[in-house]
């Protein structure tokens, strides 16, 4: 069965288990209420604190609009699977579902710390997050004026949220992991906005399984802050699966690494097996000097070594992603380094104003069907030298490679082992520098003639009929001309206009 039809039944059953049980007892929480009350519809407690202490596996709690002093927390322990529901209600007792109404209860900011827990249609005011005992949590149709802050809850879910805050920290650390943790269709407005201090806007820390699903991100890297990241994945590993996502990131000065997926030397931790589908990032702003993507990172282990802490993410999939950084006033440079073995990327766009896949040390790798462009496009350099490469240790075709300025293509020379890299059926363009290197009968010197082929954020690398690329089944947008378009995936063309 596909991952992805895993995922969404997951997704479905756990949206599901928020509901209540067919004989669950139902109290109600007001602040007109006084906590030696019945706890009904017409005497209502008057605080949660009153609900977690009375409910028991099973029970409902409807809250009425107003502020409150705790978070749902029950005291009882969790039996059977059944769930502590916490529901935003209207005073005649609908349950809310527009922002304008969950705007009207209002509970404090902390953390979720008991498990199966569901909490549906409230605003929280300050940080927000499930704690590490906060396993089986279900948050949907939340409003937090602050930051995610989930800090280990296992297999929680957070669905249709809205966060306020200037930093996303889904962080357990590398002595242990948030694992299973699922966010879908939840929104990140101004990520880095008035960040004063630390590093990360965004950080994902030793988060396995975790699924990341049609959610809008938007970050900003604000000046003045030293070695700010837009965003990093650190140990994250064992299939996290990103889907749909729409991320925007706004440069305000140079940035260390705009978005980076990672490990290091420190631990026996790597970053492997993640898949990357139908995802956007599109970067602007301005970068005074070079600033840096990394969607692979970690150290120089040593030569001839390819042990799990010397890689910065491998085995991974990129299929059917977006990433712009042409309309950048300034330089990107998009850089796959440290040990990148095992990945594949396919149709997918990467485009830039600076190096669009600037690869080091790569081996037992794939890029088919993309859509690739910079400054130059792509190189391939053996910079770490950990390990002899191999007959088809790199695959490279189907590609519609285009250089600004400089070769489309290069590759190291201590790379230049018989058989090692398999290329054909490219179409290089740009520069003014035809290819000499790798030499294959089946590729093309030629304009793949895009609809916008200008860098800036319309850049637009669908080819226009009569298009070279057409013949030779390369780039990113698949398919018979449909007049002066080719019909793209459909992933990606929603993914343009979110």
């Amino acid at each position: 069965m596909a991952p992805s039809r895993n995922l969404i039944i997951g997704l479905a059953a756990g949206i599901l288990l928020a509901g209540p049980s067919a004989e669950a007892r139902t109290m109600w929480v007001g602040p007109t209420g006084n906590d030696a009350n019945a706890g009904t519809q017409t005497s209502p407690y008057k605080t949660i604190a009153k609900a977690n202490a009375v409910m028991v596996p099973g029970d409902i709690a409807r809250i009425l609009p107003g502020t409150y002093t705790s978070l749902p927390n029950p005291t009882a322990a969790a039996t059977g699977g059944l769930r502590f529901t916490f529901l935003g209600t209207s005073a005649n007792g609908d349950p809310l579902v527009d922002s304008l109404s969950r705007a009207t209860i209002i509970l404090p900011g902390g953390y979720v710390s008991k498990p199966y827990v569901t909490l549906r249609g409230v605003r929280v005011s300050g940080n927000f997050g499930c704690s590490e005992s906060g396993d089986r949590d279900s948050i949907t149709d939340v409003i937090v004026d602050g930051n995610f802050d989930h800090q280990g809850g296992d297999y929680s879910i957070y669905s249709r949220c809205k966060f306020k805050g200037g930093k996303f920290n889904l962080n357990k650390g590398t002595l242990g992991s948030s694992d299973g943790v699922q966010i879908y269709r939840c929104d990140f407005p101004y990520v880095g906005q008035g960040v004063t201090s630390g590093d990360h806007n965004w950080l994902v820390w030793g988060a396995d399984s975790t699924v990341e699903m049609f959610n809008r991100r938007l970050i900003t890297i604000e000046a003045g802050l030293p070695n700010e990241f837009g965003g990093e994945w650190h140990f994250d590993d064992r299939n996290r699966v990103s889907r749909g996502n729409y991320t925007k990131i706004n440069l305000n000065r140079t940035c260390y690494a705009v978005w980076r997926w990672r490990s290091d030397t420190s631990t026996d931790i790597g970053s492997f097996g993640n898949k990357f589908m139908s995802d956007t990032i599109l970067v602007t702003g301005t970068s005074p000097s070079p600033s840096t993507m990394l969607p692979t990172s970690s150290a120089n282990c040593g030569a001839g070594t390819y042990l799990p802490q010397c890689v910065g993410a491998w085995n991974a999939t990129m299929d059917s992603c977006f990433i712009n950084a042409t309309g950048v006033n300034g330089v990107v440079d998009i850089v796959w380094e440290g040990g990148m073995t095992g990945w594949t990327i396919k149709n997918t766009v990467i485009a830039t104003n600076g190096g669009a896949v600037r690869a080091f040390d790569v081996h037992g790798s794939s890029v088919k069907n993309c859509t690739i462009a910079g400054m130059p496009a792509a190189v391939w350099t053996d910079s770490y030298s950990r390990a002899l490469w191999q007959a088809g240790d790199m695959k490279f075709d189907h590609n519609i490679v285009v250089a600004w300025s400089g070769s489309p293509i290069q590759f190291d020379a201590t790379m230049l082992i018989a058989g090692a890299y398999v290329v054909g059926n490219n179409l290089y363009w740009g520069g003014g520098i035809v290819p000499t290197w790798p030499v294959d009968t089946s590729s093309r010197y030629g304009d793949p003639l895009f609809v916008n082929g200008n860098k800036g954020v319309a850049f637009d690398p669908h080819v226009r009929t009569g298009s070279l690329a057409l013949t030779l089944g390369a780039g990113a947008y698949q398919g018979a001309a449909t007049g002066p378009d080719t019909t793209p995936p459909a992933t990606i063309a929603d993914l343009r206009n979110p």
